[in-house]
């Protein structure tokens, strides 16, 4: 019997954290308004900054308000900040239809096993997965290539979800920038300088994930070349979208809310499936969610991206 899992991931700017200290989870509720509706199974939180202190009570705050407002009994897990307390992920789930079998805080022995599920759907003949939830450096692109070696230790076995603010486009038709118009942080954190003194977007750690992209054949290749090695093999589930009809405005839609950034927008949240689950996407459930009203009001700098997977 065929089962289905559905994905929520959301960078949530500054965990909710307000300039008192406190926190508000109003905008984490505003951010959700758009999968009210159809509910995720699974949500993955980046930047959840502060929600392992006192108690977990930033945690249970934001468990509460989401499961008020997409009416599901969510509980959570807070993760390990893997390069201090604002890269803390979190993990929420319905615990109706899945169950957590691990988790990878601080206590896991390998580190590989940081903020890595362990999962298994609820009833008769339970399907077993993974999820791990990342999230790459957000300046130097030499470190996010070794973040994305490190996942060589869980890109084969189960099916496996990889989802994260990557900060890291891939190269392809994800692409829409003008970096002439981008700021410097921009250019200095996500582009390279090219010999004539130009830009182009660093796709490196990404392009070592997924593999370069083939124009004629609108799909990856095994390599990377401009790094002179083999992909690692992970799928990009905007990808496979793309490649199941969902429109290339869809499917490659940038992730990221800057007002919009002068020069155009990219993709750097991923959701990422291993070989194991590449034929698990439920065509037309990838979505990059744009919020409603005045680029001031958004609830984050980055949108939420949703997508549903049979098992």
């Amino acid at each position: 019997m065929t089962k289905e899992v559905s994905i929520g991931l959301f960078n949530y700017e500054n965990g909710g954290r307000t300039a008192s200290g406190g926190y508000e989870f109003t905008q984490l509720q505003q951010a959700f308004t758009p999968v009210e509706a159809e509910a995720p199974d699974i949500i993955l939180i980046n930047e959840a900054k502060g929600w392992k202190t006192d108690g977990h009570t930033a945690l249970h705050m934001a468990v509460n308000v989401l499961s008020e407002k997409l009416r599901r009994p969510y509980v959570g897990e807070v993760g390990y900040g893997i390069r201090g307390d604002a890269t803390t992920p979190a993990l929420m789930y319905d615990p109706r239809t899945v169950r957590l079998d691990f988790w990878g805080d601080e206590s896991a022995a390998n580190e590989d096993k940081r903020n890595f599920a362990k999962m298994h759907t609820l009833g008769k003949n339970a399907a077993k997965f993974c999820i791990s939830i990342q999230h790459w450096h957000p300046d130097d692109g030499s470190l996010r290539i070794s973040e994305a070696h490190q996942t060589k230790a869980i890109v084969s076995g189960p099916p496996t979800l990889l989802g994260g603010d990557l900060n890291n486009a891939a190269s392809g038709p994800h692409v829409d920038m003008n970096w002439s118009l981008a700021s410097d942080r921009m250019r200095m954190t996500k582009a390279m300088l090219r010999p004539d003194g130009t830009y182009t977007t660093d796709t490196s750690a990404m392009d070592l994930m997924l593999g370069d992209w083939d124009p004629v054949k609108k799909r990856r290749t095994k390599y990377a070349r401009a790094l002179s090695r083999q992909a690692i093999g992970w799928h990009a589930l905007a990808e496979l979208a793309y490649q199941s009809g969902t429109s290339t405005e869809e499917a490659f839609k940038p992730t990221v809310n800057r007002g919009s950034e002068q020069g155009g927008g990219l993709l750097i949240d991923w959701l990422l499936v291993n070989n194991a689950w590449k034929e698990g996407l439920v065509p037309g459930s990838y979505h990059v969610h744009t919020p409603s009203g005045k680029p001031g009001n958004y609830p984050s700098n980055h949108r939420l991206v949703t997508a549903s997977l049979k098992l």
